[in-house]
């Protein structure tokens, strides 16, 4: 049987390897992960058994150590098959490629297992007899905090949540396990927290910016279905609540957060106050534990012995994109399930004070880094080029300083001696002159060694040890190199696949994307943008944006450092505004397929609808009635007269008219644009200047300025019914939404907002001829199709 190599190390294997294999004649394990076998782009193994009791105490297996250097033209006459075909009936073989043994049938009836050669499996089991404990016998709990079920609707950017009124009590700070990198949690994602102080569901009908934006999506969210195909609401959850939120070990601040899935071992102290997504699982000590107990197993789980050793009983997921990467397998992805990180082998003597400088020097690094030192004021290009500088010295600081920790680390666990630890302060290096990269770039220049590493991390191989370091660590690093070379242990974790690659953004685009961010928050600010209603906000041309802005220093700075000095201010504006901004309309969002999923969807809101005038009927007809017997009344009657509300289909990338819409947009057609954009109804006197309005107004506001807009087309340009079409169907799309949430009275109005715009909007229908059909109808005219050659002589002509 040929099978994907998952269920080595997946939870779901357990049953098979404990109780399946052990009752039948399992014969021959083959780990072809890194042989290339066309059709299977998974890491694979085959397996060779018979259907009859075991009959051998042993099974012959082999395991991998190196990929395919490239894809065969004959996977036949790969080196890596041939290994295995040449190699398999060799007991104890053992080549650059697969290693053959026999091993024993108790030791397979464990789970996980380690299918790596060269002398891997005998290195994992060396490591664990150093061990004191396990790592599960040290904490009080190790796995997910929280999961939302609907990432889409809870987890966005901190700006979005201001912009939608959202409570500062209800967000919360997002760990995300793919921004978990480096000794330091990056993740700049916020979540709405539905939730108390004490960590009980909030009142959501008494918070209504929190109900209003949740509303919605209320059906998706009450329907997610939890473990064992129950829906959220079957399982005893209220509509708004994540899924599952494990708040005993959020009550406790210091937690080590680590990255679920990721080519190595990344984990981070957090000192509270934040969120984990289900990417990002924690570490909780007890909560006796101290900073320094933290530090200290931070230090070894940031080891590279603990990255192979994760490596040998984690899950391989394979190469980017999900295939098998046979040749470079410092690119593989590993899933860090809670399971097997429990079982990580710890010793005594953890290395404290290395794992606090290194904790230090990342997160002074991270305040250095563009998106944090361009977040407020805008610093003087001096400021920034020292920031720069600085944050490149404490990386230098920190590949040097992780070096001395996986040496010592080494000693801990019995593979060298204390003499490979430096007793200086190391100097700063860079990635490339680490011992394993000096061995590996003699072996890369004479052509003996083949690799992308150096390439991939843009650093020159260096085959000798930099001159300019202190004697005393050139002696340090020499007998690390020798070190290296006599043990094959050594060999096994000094190497691409476990060593820390320090992977990092260029800083020109860490800079750019900081300061894109920055003009953006500008564009937003209140001095452009009134908060309230009173009176109701314009819509603005991008080129006034511009002129207002003009006299102000620190935004022509930010634009000169982002498109370069002079650069035409209104062009770069409507530049960033169309990548931050979503059509008014729902016909110029939309494509056809997108419009079907959008009636749909409108057909669940007027049911939603339909439930809270049940809910609010019953409420005030039984308001001094037990609340128990409230809520039975209130099921009785949505049985009665609203049928169960099916849940809408989610939006696909297809859906949408454009790339940017879909990306600010998504599945769930949340609204995280910065601004709305009008396009077609931009002022004739400067059609090249786009019309946009805050995103941040609700629906009452964006109607009143729409319609303030409609009535200066009217007086300004006295325009027609075709011009006039889309910005009446853009009121009508609005309307629902104020009936819905502003039914109140305006005093100046003498009636509802709602009833005022209703009327205005009938008004304008009547006096052009037009009916609401027709308004719903509209369509942007198609895009005009270029013709080429004689076509286009001839069209010319004609």
């Amino acid at each position: 049987m040929i099978v994907a190599k998952s269920f080595m190390n997946r939870e779901f294997g357990k049953k098979l390897v404990q109780s399946f294999f052990p009752s039948i004649d399992l014969t021959h394990i083959l780990d072809t992960s890194v042989a290339h076998i066309p059709g299977h782009g998974t890491p694979t193994a085959i397996l060779m058994g018979r259907n009859r009791a075991p009959v051998a105490q042993v099974v012959r297996a082999v395991m991998g150590i190196k990929g395919e250097p490239s894809t065969p033209t004959d996977p036949a006459q790969g080196v890596v098959w041939n290994a295995i075909v040449r190699q398999i009936d060799q007991r104890g073989s053992e080549s650059e490629w697969i290693t053959v043994a026999d091993v024993e049938r108790s030791i397979l009836s464990k789970h996980p297992w380690s299918m790596a050669g060269g002398g891997a499996a005998e290195l994992k089991e060396t490591i664990e007899e150093q061990a004191i404990c396990p790592l599960n016998d040290r904490t009080k709990s190790i796995g997910i905090t929280s999961f939302t079920l609907e990432d889409n609707a809870y987890i966005q950017e901190r700006g979005f949540w201001e912009r939608a009124g959202i409570s500062p009590s209800h967000i919360r700070g997002m760990s995300v396990g793919d921004e978990v990198r480096d000794w330091v949690d990056q993740s700049r994602a916020a979540a709405l927290f539905p939730y108390n102080a004490d960590f009980t569901p909030i009142d959501i009908d008494a918070c209504q910016p929190e109900f209003r934006f949740l509303w919605p999506f209320r059906t998706c969210l009450e329907n997610s279905k939890m473990f064992g195909g129950e829906t959220k609401v079957e399982s005893g959850l209220l509509w708004h609540e994540y899924g599952r939120l494990t708040a005993n070990k959020l009550k406790t601040p210091l937690s080590i957060a680590f990255s679920f899935v990721a080519t190595h071992n990344h984990f981070v102290l957090d000192r509270g106050g934040k969120v984990f997504n289900r990417s990002s699982p924690i570490i909780k000590l007890p909560e006796s534990a101290n900073a320094d107990e933290h530090l200290g197993l931070l230090g070894l789980l940031n080891s590279s012995t603990a990255c192979f050793w994760l490596q040998q009983v984690c899950h391989n997921k394979g190469g980017p994109g999900g295939g098998s990467s046979k040749d470079e397998k410092w690119h593989d992805f590993f899933e860090h399930d809670a399971s097997k990180v429990k079982k990580f082998p710890l010793v005594e003597g953890p290395p404290v004070s290395i794992a606090r400088t290194l904790d230090r020097l990342a997160r002074e690094r991270s305040a250095l880094l563009p998106s944090i030192f361009l977040s407020g004021r805008l610093p003087a290009v001096f400021e920034v080029s020292a920031a720069r500088v600085e944050a490149e010295n404490i990386l230098r600081q920190m590949i040097s300083w992780q070096e001395e920790l996986d040496w010592f680390v080494y000693r801990l666990y019995g593979l060298t001696d204390a003499s490979l630890v430096s007793e200086i302060i190391p100097p700063e290096i860079r990635v490339g002159t680490r011992a394993f990269e000096i061995l590996m770039a003699k072996d890369y220049l004479s052509g003996r060694l083949q690799t992308r590493w150096f390439e991939w991390l843009k650093c020159t191989p260096c085959p000798d040890v930099p001159v300019n370091w202190p004697e005393e660590y050139k002696a340090v690093v020499q007998n690390r190199i020798a070190a290296i070379e006599r043990s094959r242990d050594l060999r096994l974790i000094e190497s691409m696949n476990c060593k820390r690659r320090w992977e990092t953004e260029p800083w020109e685009t860490l800079e750019k994307a900081a300061l894109e961010e920055w003009l953006l928050n500008r564009l937003e600010a209140r001095d452009l943008w009134q908060r309230d209603a009173h009176p109701a906000p314009k819509l603005r041309a991008v080129r006034e944006l511009v002129d207002v802005l003009s006299g102000d220093e620190e935004f022509r700075r930010a634009l000169d450092l982002y498109a370069g000095s002079g650069s035409d201010a209104h062009a770069t504006v409507v530049a960033l505004v169309q990548q931050a901004s979503v059509p008014y309309l729902d016909a110029l969002r939309y494509s056809e397929s997108g419009l079907r999923k959008r009636a749909v969807w409108q057909n669940t809101w007027l049911m939603q609808r339909r439930e809270d005038a049940i809910d609010a009927e019953v409420a005030q007809r039984l308001a001094d009635a037990p609340m128990q017997v409230i809520k039975d009344e209130k099921r009785r009657r949505k049985s009665m007269e609203v049928c169960a509300i099916p849940v809408p289909p989610k939006y696909k990338q297809d859906d949408y008219r454009d790339g940017v819409s879909w990306k600010l947009r998504g599945a769930l057609d949340v609204t995280k644009e910065r601004f709305v954009s009008f396009p077609g109804l931009e002022r004739s006197n400067d059609a090249g200047s786009p019309m946009l309005l805050w995103a941040g107004y609700d629906a009452k506001a964006r109607a009143l300025a729409l319609t303030g807009y409609l009535y200066e087309m009217l007086q300004r340009e006295g325009a027609d019914a075709a011009r006039l079409t889309p910005a009446l169907a853009g009121l009508d799309e609005l309307l629902p939404w104020v009936h819905q949430w502003h039914p109140e009275i305006d005093d100046d109005l003498g009636m509802s907002t709602g009833d005022y715009l209703q009327g205005l909007l009938d008004a304008q229908l009547a006096q052009h001829g037009l009916t609401l059909s027709a308004v719903r109808a509209w369509q942007p005219p198609a895009p005009v199709r270029r013709t080429r050659g004689r076509r286009a002589s001839a069209a010319a002509q004609a």
